[in-house]
């Protein structure tokens, strides 16, 4: 009987949650032979109160002013 434990950041929606919940069982049950009813996973809701890295809680952190996305790929 395999238990999951997620522990993430308090910013998914329910449905993704559901989508990830199911995606798990899902690997347990292809990869490994398991029933589905068996998956058990444990959602665990992070604030950034909660959550230190570095000897600095995450909401102590400076917000980034820019996300890290990348630059649009040139044409060639």
């Amino acid at each position: 009987m395999p238990i999951v434990h997620i522990y993430a950041k308090n910013n998914k929606t329910i449905e993704m949650k559901r989508r990830t919940v199911r995606a798990i069982t899902e690997g347990f049950v292809k990869h490994c032979g398991t029933p589905a009813d068996v998956v058990q996973i444990f959602w665990h809701d992070m604030d950034d109160h909660n959550y230190g890295r570095g000897g600095v809680l995450l909401s102590d952190r400076p917000t980034p002013k820019n996300s890290k996305k990348s630059a649009p790929r040139k044409k060639k």
